[in-house]
């Protein structure tokens, strides 16, 4: 299984609601040229008293994801790549890469290969762009491997990196000549790795804030910030993240701590439930700034999914410095600019989407 899926695992029922849906109707990608757009209904400043908000009001540039005849539909999109003049959709539920134009919103070419043999996925736990233009989508589950896409959508290569830890490796950056992975076993949690076939030269364990307990199983995101540049690490259900700059290594709160919990345990109170909540679910570093899509909950049982429409931006030093309060529940994010926002929305609706936001440039402070 995906190592990620249980973060998708109750969306099930709203996939089965997607296909009945695609068999009865039809749509096109809308693109929309700055059409303006509010921050969530119903939300109140309030509730964040720690943040300052520079603005609550957006431009959609561009929405992709209905079914069509150009195929743009979307059925549990769990990650986006940025890619140059391209943008990349990793689809955790149908096994699918589809690549689109962030102009436009075209579909450009899609990569759907279902299964255990050459050039197929079991699933997708990660998405990178290789110091090359090359797109690698790290299949960390049963196939273990990579499969290395050109900007075509032509399958290039496989790696297969047998000297890595046999499960629990899914996510990959590349920093400078050497390749970062990281893994959910506590003592292997950082692997350095020769570029090219992946072949471990260096294994840290991972530098855990004190308050965080390691027997938990490890959920974080990785962000570069290129050949130089420092790597920070994002924990998804925890109070801190980690920047990692030559053989310094910070360990940062973040301005609203979160317990470290990846579900309630039967054994204890039933009011701890409440407690799983999300921290940073994506990470992108810009010049010196660090953004982070941040907070939300699922739905599990009885207790109601709380919405994840934070972007929260700290320095590199750890300091906060602002927020925005985006208009969808979203489920990942990417930017490379800090101007302009891709968002996966986690739509009420029958399909999900990718849009296109940039914040406006009035204060709400």
């Amino acid at each position: 299984m995906n190592p990620r899926s249980w973060r998708h695992c109750y969306l099930s029922g709203a996939v089965t609601r997607w296909t009945l849906w695609v068999v009865t109707s039809a749509a096109l990608v809308g693109v929309a040229c700055c059409r303006e757009t509010s921050a969530a209904g119903g939300v109140k400043l309030s509730q964040y008293p720690h943040r300052v908000f520079p603005t609550l009001k957006w431009d959609t540039l561009v929405t992709i994801g209905a079914p069509s005849a150009n195929d743009t539909m979307l059925l549990n999109p769990s990650q986006i790549v940025l890619w140059g003049s391209r943008i990349a959709a990793l689809d955790w539920a149908n096994k699918s890469v589809r690549v689109f134009s962030r102009a436009t919103g075209h579909l450009l070419w899609k990569y759907e290969r279902t299964g255990q043999g050459p050039g197929e996925l079991t699933c997708i736990s990660d998405g990178v762009i290789t110091p090359a233009s090359r797109l690698w989508v790290v299949d960390g589950c049963a196939n273990r491997k990579v499969l290395e896409l050109d900007t075509a959508g032509v399958l290039l290569r496989e790696i297969h990196p047998r000297a890595l830890p046999p499960s629990g490796w899914d996510r990959i950056a590349f920093v400078g000549r050497r390749a970062l992975v990281t893994t959910q076993l506590a003592d292997q949690a950082l692997i350095w790795a020769e570029p090219d076939s992946l072949t471990p030269e260096q294994v840290e364990a991972l530098p855990w804030p004190d308050s965080l307990d390691s027997s938990y199983r490890l959920d974080f995101d990785v962000a570069s910030a290129g050949a130089r540049g420092p790597v920070v690490l994002a924990y998804e259900l925890g109070p801190a993240f980690v920047v990692l700059n030559g053989d310094s290594v910070r360990v940062h709160p973040y301005i609203d701590r979160v317990h470290f919990m990846k579900k309630p345990n039967p054994l204890r109170p039933a009011s701890r439930p409440d407690s799983m909540r999300y921290a940073a679910i994506t990470a992108s570093i810009v010049g010196d700034e660090v953004f982070f899509l941040f907070g939300g909950r699922p739905r599990r049982r009885e207790y109601p999914a709380k919405p994840t429409l934070l972007i929260d931006v700290y320095g590199l030093t750890g300091a906060y410095r602002r927020s925005y309060l985006l208009p969808v529940d979203t489920r990942s994010m990417a930017t490379e600019d800090g101007q302009v926002f891709w968002v996966i929305e986690m739509s009420e609706g029958l399909y999900p989407e990718i849009m296109a936001l940039r914040p406006r440039s009035d204060f709400a402070n």
